[in-house]
């Protein structure tokens, strides 16, 4: 079984800046990408037509355009399709620690970015020697939101590119998200085939939609 590399692009951040981070893996058959003409279709045919899906796809039609793509409306070389979804709410446990004097065991659990669950335990400890810890706990729902592209040549029906990325964050608002998404999906495209890559977007300066970000990478 092959191992995917795994590797950290971040996109204009600072020490301070809020982020939504993703991991994005691309598989393809495609040298230097261009030239080619696309047309973007859902994967579902049901959004054939939805406004929603043509907003998302302006932001994916851009993209191409800056790698040498040209879209058309009608007959193209390469059929692009686009998928997306955000899954059911999951409760997040975060320990945000404190400690009153005393010696004590704290217990907490969180979950994994893919939805593991990972219990931990920790130590609490002060003076005097019989006391308690004093742990704070902050609960909140937590998302992961997908985006999946394919490419597909039209004159053979061979897929040439596959990308998909999920991002885990607080927010199931997919108008909110999508842009990011999108950039964080064509960063490094079409990328190194097999390999999955962490991308961190930064938020839009004066963007106050602070709960798109992964909370506790």
């Amino acid at each position: 079984m092959r191992i995917l590399a795994a590797v950290v692009i971040v996109l204009g951040l600072s020490a301070c800046a809020q982020t939504v981070s993703t991991n994005v893996s691309q598989f393809h058959q495609i040298g230097q990408p261009g030239g080619a003409t696309v047309r973007i279709v859902p994967m579902n045919q049901d959004l054939a037509g939805s406004l929603e899906f043509e907003t998302y796809a302006g932001y994916i039609r851009q993209r191409l355009i800056e790698n040498g793509y040209q879209p058309v409306a009608d007959t193209a070389d390469i059929r692009v399709e686009v998928g997306y979804s955000v899954s059911a709410p999951r409760t997040a446990v975060e320990d945000r620690g404190g400690f009153s004097g005393g010696l004590g065991y704290g217990y907490g659990w969180g979950w994994g970015y893919y939805g593991a669950f990972h219990p931990f335990y920790g130590p609490g400890w002060g003076y005097p020697p019989i006391g308690f810890a004093d742990n704070r706990i902050d609960s909140y729902d937590v998302y992961n939101r997908h985006l999946a592209v394919d490419m597909v040549d039209t004159s053979s029906g061979r897929m040439v590119y596959e990308g998909r990325l999920v991002s885990r964050g607080r927010s199931p608002n997919l108008p909110e998200v999508m842009p990011y998404l999108v950039e964080a999906m064509f960063a490094d495209f079409p990328g190194q085939s097999g390999e999955t890559q962490r991308v961190d977007v930064k938020v839009a300066e004066g963007d106050d939609r602070a709960d798109m970000a992964e909370r506790g990478f």
